[in-house]
């Protein structure tokens, strides 16, 4: 039980080291405009019923 817990904890601290440079290194240019809109009214993602 003790060595199944450990192995777990190595392996979840090995899957978030390999993720933290990912999530650290994006960057957005200095030329570009982000802009976000609220899609959380929307029901389908087929173009021809979204209105």
């Amino acid at each position: 039980m003790l060595h199944s817990r450990f192995l777990a904890s190595v392996a979840l601290s090995a899957l978030m080291l390999g993720a933290t440079p990912a999530i650290t290194l994006a960057e957005t240019p200095a030329d570009t405009l982000i802009q976000a809109w609220s899609i959380d009214d929307i029901i389908s993602l087929d173009p021809a019923e979204i209105f």
